[in-house]
């Protein structure tokens, strides 16, 4: 589970607490499901 940490980093709008009026559980977890796989898979 070491992307998990790398695609949060890389993605510092989805952090929680940047997040303007975002959900920082909800799109965080949506965005990490949909990046860990494609990382994984190519």
């Amino acid at each position: 589970m070491a992307r998990l940490p790398g695609v949060l980093e890389a993605r510092p709008g989805d952090e929680p607490g940047t997040g303007p009026g975002r959900r920082p559980e909800r799109p965080k977890v949506a965005t990490v499901r949909v990046r860990a796989p494609a990382a994984i898979g190519p």
